[in-house]
């Protein structure tokens, strides 16, 4: 299994473009932010998922 992990770049805020980039399972764990209205991009690992924003802090 690689570690490398999948860039997903412009990535709506919304559940279903969320559901869309990460996958239904890892999107029940989504908690939408009214702050945010696009993710600039999404690392999502084999094991998990990084938010830009996450990434920047």
């Amino acid at each position: 299994m690689t570690l490398k992990p999948s860039v997903i770049s412009d990535v709506p805020a919304d559940i279903t473009s969320v559901k869309k980039a990460i996958g239904p399972k890892l999107a029940k764990q989504y908690c939408e932010n009214p702050k945010v209205a696009k993710y600039a991009f999404v690392l999502k690992f084999p094991d998990g998922v990084v938010t830009g924003r996450a990434v920047s802090h």
